[in-house]
C-alpha cells in the first residue's frame, strides 16, 4: 500500500517519505505531527460519511491533540473551487480564516465567510471581522449571517453553494473538546460529505 502512494504521489510531480511502523495508531500519528503543518487522515463509511463515534476514535485522540490544524478527507475529493469558513470569531476559527485565505490567493478560489447566530451570542461583529481580515488581503469574500443550529446551517450553505472543502475550528469558545465532538464538529464531521479541515494553531 505504501509503495503505491509513494507511485501516486511521484507521479502527481509531489516529493514524499513513506515509513512503516507499528503501535498504538493515535500515539504515532501524533508523534509524527509534532513535525508537520498539516495531519490528513481518510474517511471510513458510505458516501465518505463516518460510519463510526469519534470518540475513543483513532480520529478523536489525533484532533484532540495535534498541534497543527487535522483534515478529514473523502475517497473521491474534488478540485477545491469553493471554501466555506464556519467563523465565530474564536482562536480556532481565525486559524481557519487564516487557512482558507492562503489557499483563496494560491488559486483565487471562491471563498464564504458562514457566521451562525445561534441565539446565544451576537455574531454579526465575527461576521464582519472575517469580512475585514479578507478585504485586507484584497479578496472580495462571501459574508454570510445566519440564524439557527450551527452545524446544520454549515451543512445547508454547503450544499446549496456547491462547496469544495469546509474549514472549521476545532473547539469554538470550548476549552475542552468533549464540548464540540459530539456538538458541532462532530455533526459536520459525521454528516458531510466533503472535506473537512478541523484548524487549531500550531504549537
Amino acid at each position: 500500500a505504501l509503495r503505491d502512494l509513494r507511485q501516486q504521489a511521484v507521479s502527481a510531480g509531489v516529493e514524499v517519505e513513506t515509513y512503516f511502523e507499528s503501535g498504538i495508531v493515535s500515539e504515532i500519528i501524533l508523534e509524527y505531527a509534532n513535525d508537520v503543518d498539516l495531519v490528513v487522515m481518510g474517511r471510513r463509511g458510505v458516501g465518505g460519511r463516518w460510519s463510526g463515534p469519534l470518540f475513543g476514535s483513532t480520529f478523536e485522540a489525533v484532533v484532540r491533540h495535534a498541534p497543527c490544524p487535522v483534515l478529514a478527507t473523502v475517497s473521491d475529493p474534488r478540485p477545491l473551487n469553493t471554501l466555506l469558513v464556519a467563523y465565530d470569531g474564536s482562536d480556532r476559527a481565525k486559524e481557519a480564516l487564516d487557512i482558507a485565505l492562503h489557499l483563496a490567493l494560491k488559486k483565487d478560489r471562491r471563498l464564504i465567510l458562514l457566521t451562525v447566530d445561534d441565539g446565544k451570542n451576537d455574531r454579526a461583529a465575527a461576521s464582519f471581522e472575517a469580512a475585514a481580515k479578507a478585504r485586507e488581503q484584497g479578496l472580495a469574500a462571501e459574508r454570510r449571517l445566519v440564524k439557527g443550529h450551527v452545524a446544520e446551517q454549515i451543512l445547508k450553505t454547503a450544499e446549496e453553494e456547491d462547496v469544495d472543502m469546509i474549514l472549521i475550528g476545532a473547539y469554538g469558545h470550548s476549552r475542552f473538546l468533549a464540548a464540540i465532538l459530539g456538538s458541532t464538529v462532530d455533526d459536520v464531521v459525521h454528516q458531510s460529505t466533503l472535506p473537512v479541515m478541523i484548524c487549531q494553531r500550531k504549537q
